[in-house]
């Protein structure tokens, strides 16, 4: 953090300023002379030893590699892809400094309290509604825990980060009453959200749990004995009993609609817990893109529609060279002979189903002759233009692209539907068949044209939680073919990343398009 900072132009105006803030509030908490050593413990480069400020040397900074880093090279500003997900924090809240003996190094770790199921998704199809609760291995700590290196605790199972606690020990001369009068708590937390993703764990059924390492005695310990209490699974969560708007007192809420809206538009909001002008155009600018009455008021389906927005954006396949490859692929084969689609099925899929199979097999191929449609010319002028078919296999290795349905968790919500991915497409490693993977999310209750799903009839709940698998086919098949989800075409646009149950043609916008990347594939 240190270097990132050196790394920034100005620094040095800041460093000063830094100081002389660190100055005031060192006097104001009890330190006549100020506490400026005290908030700067990189003093040197840990590598090269080279001296940055003072007479300090490596050797008389933190143990970094104890804390879970090490120094490399300087941080590169900027850069990198814009985040969409709400960040799920594992926070160490609090914490009394009397009850801990040294600042100690905190091992974060996730596992999954169990599987369960509410009756929704294809199970839904079934004779029997629900499905009995999948018991997960407990998490537990090593036998050997006292004896256990950094290198240990980072190989653990579930391991999602690190973070520290830095104290005073209470015994010796380098104690300092007057830290813990003036702060008597310190407060700590890890990001957790990467480890949750790739374990494939909803935040809902999370479980942390946490090791401490004294890095005076490079001893490692349960959180008992380090006098620490367990941590505390916290995220910004949006509330679908509050609505927000200009003059919305609930600070908390408002927070996490402004870093929704920032996600999802790539806007600058100030996240500041205050409904100004800024933030109140942005509701109406999402209501807009999701076909909403633009009043300003972000209720239910307000925030709905921007969660599955920014589930969608979360999940599109990231136009690294790999799936430009696969895309250019797709389409060069395109222009030669049709392009071949297979839907997985499990072999045996329980009574009931096959016959939902079936007919959602002749939904996709409506999906796929959509987009033929798309690039079919309709005129004898535009015959030069490139066109694309598709024709369905029953041999998974013929297809080009493979659909399924799966389970796709998220890190943020209990089950899927308002909030979490309806579909994922991806590009298939280097050498594999077919090219392109696309997998809707089972736990979803999907409808198709002449099927609702079975709940629907009990009328306890809204339209929100259904959706329509022929437009979400739609907009896969697009980001297969190389398209972009983008705000530009509006709501009715085919490749929005908002969810509209009405779009069950291909856009203008995005048919023109296919007939732009075909043409220079």
């Amino acid at each position: 953090v240190y270097e990132s900072f050196l790394a920034v132009r100005g620094h040095a105006r800041m460093q000063k300023e830094f100081r002389r803030n660190a100055r005031r509030a060192g006097t104001a908490a009890g330190f006549p002379k100020g506490q400026t050593l005290g908030y700067e413990p990189f003093y040197s480069h840990a590598h090269s030893r080279e001296v940055m400020r003072g007479k300090w040397t490596g050797d008389d900074t933190f143990n970094t590699e104890a804390m879970g880093f090490t120094y490399a090279s300087l941080a590169q500003v900027g850069g990198g892809r814009r985040r969409r997900d709400l960040p799920v924090l594992a926070q160490f809240n609090d914490v009394p400094k009397v009850n801990v003996d040294g600042s100690k190094a905190l091992y974060v770790y996730v596992s999954d309290a169990g599987d369960g199921d509410d009756g929704g998704g294809l199970l839904g199809f079934l004779p029997f509604v629900g499905s009995p609760k999948k018991e997960q291995p407990s998490w537990q700590p090593p036998p050997d825990l006292e004896s256990a290196t950094p290198a240990d605790l980072k190989a653990l199972p579930g391991f999602a980060g690190i973070t520290s606690l830095f104290v005073l020990p209470t015994e010796g001369t380098v104690r300092c009453d007057n830290c813990v009068l003036n702060s008597p708590t310190c407060s700590a937390e890890v990001d957790v959200t990467e480890a949750l993703k790739e374990a494939g764990i909803p935040r809902a059924r999370a479980v942390l749990h946490a090791l401490a390492f004294d890095i005076a005695t490079q001893t490692a310990m349960t959180l008992e004995q380090a006098g620490v209490p367990p941590p505390e699974l916290s995220s910004p969560t949006l509330s679908f009993e509050v609505d927000v708007s200009e003059g919305s007192e609930d600070k908390e809420e408002v927070v996490a609609l402004q870093m929704l809206l920032n996600a999802v538009f790539t806007t600058s909001l100030k996240v500041d817990g205050v409904v100004g002008k800024a933030t109140a155009d942005a509701i109406k600018a999402a209501q807009a893109a999701a076909a909403l009455p633009e009043d300003g008021v972000a209720g239910p389906k307000t925030k709905a529609a921007l969660l599955l927005a920014r589930a969608a954006l979360s999940a599109a396949p990231q136009a690294d060279e790999r799936y430009k490859e696969v895309v250019r692929r797709l389409l060069v084969a395109a222009k030669a002979q049709p392009v071949r689609w297979t839907l997985r099925r499990d072999d045996e899929p329980g009574e009931g189903l096959d016959e939902w199979m079936d007919a959602a097999q002749a939904e996709l191929e409506r999906a796929f002759g959509a987009w033929s449609k798309a690039c079919r010319p309709s005129s004898l002028a535009l015959e030069s233009l490139p066109t694309i078919s598709f024709e369905y296999t029953a041999e998974e290795a013929d297809a080009h692209i493979l659909l399924s349905f799966a389970k796709l968790a998220t890190a943020h919500e209990a089950r899927d539907g308002p909030g979490g991915k309806l579909a994922q497409t991806t590009a298939a490693s280097e050498g594999s068949s077919p090219l392109v993977h696309i997998a809707f999310d089972e736990a979803e209750r999907w409808e198709l044209a002449n099927l609702p799903h079975p709940q629907r009839a009990d009328g306890t709940l809204d339209d929100d939680f259904f959706f329509q698998l022929l437009p979400v086919a739609i907009r896969e098949i697009g980001l297969a073919l190389g398209l972009g989800l983008s705000l530009a075409g509006g709501a009715l646009d085919t490749m929005s990343p908002f969810y509209a149950a009405g779009n069950t043609a291909v856009s203008a916008r995005a048919g023109e398009e296919l007939q732009q990347k075909l043409r220079e594939a």
